[in-house]
């Protein structure tokens, strides 16, 4: 990241005193080093002597896991290879450990990260003017984001686990009961009553195998329960989507909808009136869109006050990592990450799907092995269901929902059912695992 101080000349809300004051903090009192280490960056720093000090004095305290003392210190710069001369570090040193400090204050604490954020904003608005003559938009606005979240972590101490346990137990309870059902008994059952807020979870299947049609029908299933979906293609257009969730909610074919429009219409209408559930279909071409792409479009719904209770991504490895890596499976493993992340953030379940290996096409159990550019992109997933077919259970109709993972449930095994594509429908049958 570019160091503001020798960029910008504008004056700091956050004056050289301030920053003084953090060094003294971090170079005498560990706690705070550990309390606050994500905003504690040297980059943050406007002099290059604080810059550096700061380096050092995280390295130093990693390395031996207690903070340097004063000749440490020195002795470290002494060994350096710094931009300054080695008078400049002594003298600045002999200051940080002579401050009067205070780190219990509340105040103190909520200013280093508004310091923070302000700094990581600025850098990110300095790195930005070189990416807009690269043209590279999505990722300056990755950089703006991440700048916006600095600290955010911070700012939730997390559960306060025996302050009032009836509340916390009456909130996992409605947890459970705000779960979106899959609309097939037998697989609710075995995942606990269907995906989660925050979680993330992953259809296998091969290539024109029911991956899209199951994502359709767990849009089918969240309309029913009264939800609210925002349904993400990255293959198909928007309007054969639509078409398929047309024979999916009416129950007349994907070849008879012209026929019976005026039927379908009414059952559409119908169906939101009662339910009161609502969707919307967006396309974004194969490879061009990042989660941050998902993030914005989420954005403007909200500005439309549509806050979705369920994100479906189909499919997440037609999306596009915000970092470039040299391997595939590094770059799928980043955006399953991002994926889980934006589930977490938004408090959203969201559903995808991933390819599974050609060698796995007929297996009677496709499992995580089978998974294209191998399992670890799985890693962030919550529950990984997969959709296991013979080519004679495809001619029959007939396939199972193989239960392949999940985080929070020991249940695994598979759910029997009868798929008609046609009119995007599954039907549970007789369970024989």
């Amino acid at each position: 990241m570019v160091r503001t101080a020798e960029i910008m000349s504008a004056k700091y809300d956050f004056n050289i005193h301030f920053q003084e004051n953090l060094l003294a903090m971090m170079a005498r009192n560990k706690d705070f080093i550990y309390q606050f280490r994500e905003v504690l960056k040297p980059e943050y720093f406007e002099k290059i002597v604080h810059s550096d000090l700061c380096k050092l004095i995280l390295n130093l305290t990693d390395s031996y896991g207690q903070l340097p003392t004063p000749e440490m210190l020195k002795e470290e710069v002494a060994n350096k290879d710094l931009q300054l001369d080695l008078e400049v570090y002594e003298k600045e040193i002999d200051k940080i450990y002579s401050i009067n400090y205070n780190v219990e204050s509340k105040y103190t604490c909520e200013l280093l990260i508004k310091f923070a954020k302000h700094q990581a904003m600025k850098s990110a608005i300095l790195e930005s003017a070189k990416l807009l003559e690269q043209d590279k938009y999505e990722q300056i606005e990755q950089l703006v984001r991440d700048a916006i979240r600095v600290g955010e972590n911070l700012e939730h101490i997390g559960i306060k686990y025996f302050d009032n346990p009836e509340k916390r137990l009456t909130n996992h309870e409605s947890e459970v009961t705000g779960r979106i059902r899959t609309m097939i008994k037998g697989l609710d059952d075995k995942i606990g009553g269907g995906l989660g807020p925050g979680e993330l979870g992953v259809v296998l299947g091969f290539k024109g195998r029911g991956k899209t049609a199951f994502l359709i029908w767990l849009t089918r299933g969240a309309i029913f329960q009264g939800k609210k979906v925002v349904y993400y293609t990255l293959e198909m257009s928007e309007s054969h989507i639509a078409i398929r969730l047309d024979s999916a909610l009416s129950g007349y074919g994907t070849g008879n909808l012209s026929e019976y429009s005026k039927e379908v219409a009414e059952r559409l209408k119908w169906i939101c009136q009662l339910f009161k559930g609502d969707l919307i279909i967006k396309q974004y071409p194969t490879k061009s869109a990042t989660v941050a792409t998902l993030e914005s479009h989420l954005e403007m719904l909200s500005g439309s006050d549509f806050v979705p209770d369920l994100i479906i991504v189909d499919y997440a490895d037609e999306l596009k990592s915000s970092r470039y890596y040299e391997a595939d499976w590094q770059e799928q493993k980043q955006i399953y990450a991002e994926l889980r992340g934006l589930a977490v953030k938004r408090k959203i379940p969201v559903w995808t799907a991933s390819q599974i290996i050609r060698s796995a096409k007929n297996k009677s159990i496709v499992d995580l092995e089978h998974v294209a550019y191998s399992f670890p992109k799985l890693a962030s997933a919550d529950i990984v269901l997969s959709l296991s077919q013979t080519e004679e259970e495809r001619e029959r109709g007939e396939m199972r929902i193989f239960v392949a993972h999940q985080r929070h449930n020991p249940s695994y095994g598979s759910v029997n059912v009868s798929a008609d594509w046609s009119k995007m429908m599954i039907r549970e049958r007789s369970n024989e695992s």
